[in-house]
C-alpha cells in the first residue's frame, strides 16, 4: 500500500495521508492553506494543478509517495 507523506519547508513531515486528495484536505483542515471557495470544489482544483505541474508548492510543501509494508498475522 503507497500512502503520501507531507513535509513542510520549516517544520519536516507534518502527516501521513492515504492519497492526494486527503492530504490536500489535511493541509486546508489544518489550517496550513486558505482557501475561498467551497472544499469539495477546492480539492478538486488542487488535485488537477498538483497533478499538472509536481512543483506547483516547491518552497512550501513536499509531497512524498512511499510504500507501507503489511506483513502477515
Amino acid at each position: 500500500m503507497k500512502v503520501i507523506v507531507i513535509e513542510e519547508e520549516s517544520h519536516g513531515n507534518i502527516k501521513v495521508c492515504a492519497d492526494m486528495r486527503s492530504a490536500f484536505q489535511y493541509l486546508i483542515e489544518g489550517g496550513w492553506l486558505t482557501v475561498f471557495k467551497p472544499i469539495d470544489e477546492a480539492l478538486t482544483d488542487l488535485v488537477t494543478e498538483y497533478e499538472r505541474d509536481k512543483n506547483f508548492f516547491d518552497g512550501d510543501f513536499y509531497f512524498h509517495e512511499i510504500e507501507v509494508y503489511k506483513g502477515n498475522k
